[in-house]
């Protein structure tokens, strides 16, 4: 059983599944937001990389707002997000993972039952 979907909970699931043994993924990402993309660094750099496709002194220069000059960067970073979710995803299908969208609570052996 792993527990979180981001980076290292992906990784760990997907080296369980590749040396043979069974794994199944849990995840609490929230419904509205992107599963398996985890917030390591991943935001930041699609945050780079989205400021990287812009000019934004041409943009100014134009007259674009930096209301909508923002709303394009987040735009980029949805995109980023939503691939790299699915690119986790389609990994996890390929490898047979299991995943579930939950949370759930360990408890002492004396309490099961």
């Amino acid at each position: 059983v792993v527990v979180g979907g981001g980076p290292v909970g992906v990784t760990a699931a997907l080296r369980g599944a590749e040396f043979g043994y069974s794994t199944i993924l849990i995840d609490a990402t929230p419904p509205r937001q992107f599963q398996f993309t985890g917030p390591t660094g991943l935001y930041s750099k699609a945050l780079r990389d989205s400021a990287l496709r812009l000019d934004v002194p041409v943009l100014r220069s134009m007259g674009i707002v930096d209301a909508a000059i923002w709303a394009q960067v987040n735009e980029f970073v949805q995109q980023i997000l939503r691939k790299s979710g699915d690119n986790n995803m389609k990994a996890l299908c390929l490898n047979n993972v299991p995943h579930l969208r939950g949370m759930g609570r360990l408890r002492p052996s004396d309490d099961v039952g």
